[in-house]
C-alpha cells in the first residue's frame, strides 16, 4: 500500500514539474514574439491623389507598425517583380525620408505614379496581369513584404 501511494506521488510530482516547465516555455516564447519587430506592409491600387490642379492615379505602398517597439525603416521601399527584380521607388509624391523611424501604432506610406510604373514595366518586357510585392527593410537587415497583389499591366497603359 505504501509503495502504491509512494508511486502515486512521484508520478503526480512529474506530471505536475512538466507542466510547468511547459509554461515556462509558453511564456518564453510569447516574450520572445513581442519583442520582435511587426510591420504590416500593404498595397492599395488605384489610389488617387490631387496635386494642384492635376489629379494623379497611382498605387500607394503603407507600412505600419503594429508592434510595441520602434523600427527604422532604412532602405528606400520596392515593389518586387516576378523575374525577383525589384522596382525601388525613388520618387514618391508623400515625402517620406529614408531612414525613417516607425513608431508603434504609426504608419507611413509611399506613392509611385502608374504612368511611370507601367512605362519601367513594359521597358523590363512586362504585360498582362503579373503579380507584385511592396517591400521595406529595416536597419537590423529584416525585409517586411506585402501579400502578392494582382496588377494588370495593360490596363493600365490605356
Amino acid at each position: 500500500m505504501e509503495y502504491d501511494i509512494t508511486l502515486i506521488l512521484a508520478i503526480w510530482g512529474a506530471f505536475l514539474s512538466t507542466c510547468l516547465a511547459v509554461i515556462q516555455l509558453y511564456r518564453l516564447f510569447i516574450e520572445q514574439r513581442e519583442k520582435k519587430p511587426k510591420i504590416k506592409v500593404k498595397i492599395s491600387v488605384p489610389t488617387v491623389i490631387k496635386m494642384g490642379s492635376r489629379v494623379e492615379k497611382g498605387i500607394l505602398l503603407g507600412a505600419m507598425n503594429v508592434g510595441s517597439k520602434a523600427v527604422t525603416l532604412s532602405s528606400v521601399p520596392s515593389l518586387l517583380l516576378p523575374s525577383e527584380k525589384q522596382f525601388v521607388i525613388f520618387n514618391s509624391i508623400i515625402p517620406v525620408n529614408f531612414p525613417y523611424e516607425l513608431l508603434p501604432g504609426k504608419s507611413c506610406q509611399v506613392f509611385i505614379e502608374i504612368r511611370e510604373f507601367v512605362q519601367t514595366l513594359k521597358e523590363l518586357g512586362y504585360s498582362g496581369k503579373i503579380k507584385i510585392v511592396g517591400q521595406f527593410g529595416d536597419a537590423i537587415g529584416n525585409s517586411y513584404k506585402s501579400e502578392p497583389f494582382d496588377f494588370n499591366i495593360d490596363f493600365w497603359a490605356k
